[in-house]
């Protein structure tokens, strides 16, 4: 939601980092984010696929270890771990 990354810019202003906020429709964002030179990857399908094939910095999950949610899921866990060792 915008509330939530507002916060999040927010957040990341008060670690004494510039953070601008960049967005036009679905394909732009898509395009942005699949090429942004440092990438803080989303654990949801956009964010997880547009990261996937980005090739420069991208960072899966800020916790190391990952700690994503969604690895409760069973069906999920092979292909979540092989994406996320394959971009480590």
């Amino acid at each position: 939601s915008k509330k939530y990354i507002l916060k999040l810019k927010t957040e990341i202003e008060n670690l004494n980092v510039s953070c601008n906020l960049v967005s036009g429709d679905a394909d732009e964002d898509f395009t942005i984010l699949s090429t942004a030179k440092c990438y803080i990857a989303g654990y949801r399908g956009f964010g997880w696929l547009s990261a996937s094939i980005n090739p420069n910095e991208v960072i899966w999950d800020i916790q190391k270890p990952p700690e994503f949610p969604w690895l409760m899921n069973r069906a999920w866990i092979n292909q979540l771990i092989e994406g996320y060792e394959f971009r480590k």
